[in-house]
């Protein structure tokens, strides 16, 4: 007949079960909320995790129980500060990419921009390039008619029948001077000005635009060393652990049978050595040469052996 006692720890023993249960439950709910970027969620879920398994500890008698719960409740809390360290990190690549499409998005609508004022640049200066050409090629085609008129009257007149007078204001008049050169020439002038102007404001536009390639450029190799330096450290990682993994060697004698001695002075195993150590370095054990083995003498070795175990008469 099954005692009342017996009832009683089967169903604290059921109690500790759910209760680890639900932690389990609430560990794996975690798990799913931190691959979905649900940092709170997950640790919240680990919150609860560990106050289940603070339950369980709590209503049981058991001590092995309770120490392997009291793990689980410090496993729980460490994760509880890696996913913190993991949002923190998420927010922090996530500002600084907003950061970087923000610059992005900036430098593009001011290239836009730029290449708009470029191309008006360009259209202004071929203008201008080709009033000037107008203006000279005008001028030149004065000339010619003036040397032309000129030779007629030196021809049919003489040079006597050649007057230039003066006026009251101060302009020539005569009949190979014409009254809009100088208005031409002023003209001239000024096309040619602004066209230095705009020559001028094209070249440091150019140069703003070179100063800015340099600064991407910078920006360009910042972010690649950087990625540079995290698949250094993921790679740095993966290689302990395949260090710490395959540091165990067995050493055999040369008779073929396996030595029960494990020498591990790389592994996590060996006092000497701390298992959280970042430059370990794996090496295979040197081939070593057997061990030569003294000469015995067998027959002498047996008859002493059976001289000492004779029987006394």
């Amino acid at each position: 007949m099954p005692r009342t006692t017996d009832y009683l720890v089967r169903g604290k023993n059921g109690r500790w079960e759910e209760g680890e249960n639900k932690a389990h439950q609430l560990e794996r709910r975690a798990e799913a909320h931190l691959l979905r970027k649900h940092f709170d969620d997950s640790i919240h879920c680990y919150q609860k995790a560990a106050e289940k398994l603070k339950e369980a500890e709590q209503s049981s008698n058991d001590e092995i129980f309770r120490q392997s719960v009291k793990y689980q409740q410090e496993r729980c809390i460490q994760l509880q500060k890696v996913v913190s360290i993991k949002k923190n990190q998420y927010i922090a690549d996530t500002t600084r990419h907003q950061k970087m499409m923000q610059v992005l998005t900036k430098l593009e609508q001011t290239s836009i921009e730029q290449n708009q004022e470029t191309s008006n640049l360009k259209q202004l200066i071929i203008r201008t390039m080709e009033e000037a050409d107008s203006l000279i090629e005008q001028l030149v085609r004065r000339d010619g008619d003036e040397l032309e008129s000129v030779k007629s009257d030196n021809g049919a007149c003489g040079e006597d029948t050649i007057k230039v007078t003066a006026t009251k204001t101060g302009k020539l008049e005569g009949s190979k001077w014409p009254v809009d050169d100088r208005t031409v020439i002023e003209e001239l002038q000024t096309v040619n000005y602004q066209l230095r102007l705009l020559v001028a404001q094209l070249l440091t536009q150019l140069d703003a635009s070179r100063k800015e390639v340099d600064m991407l450029r910078e920006r360009v190799q910042l972010l690649e060393e950087e990625h540079h330096v995290k698949s250094d450290d993921v790679e740095g990682n993966s290689s302990v652990a395949v260090a710490r993994k395959s540091s165990l060697h067995v050493i055999t004698d040369s008779t073929g049978g396996s030595s029960p001695f494990v020498y591990s002075p790389c592994s996590e195993l060996s006092p000497d050595v701390p298992a959280d150590t970042p430059h370990i370095v794996t090496r295979e054990l040197p081939v070593l040469a057997p061990l030569e083995l003294p000469d015995f003498d067998f027959e002498q070795f047996k008859k002493q052996s059976s001289a000492d175990h004779s029987p006394i008469s």
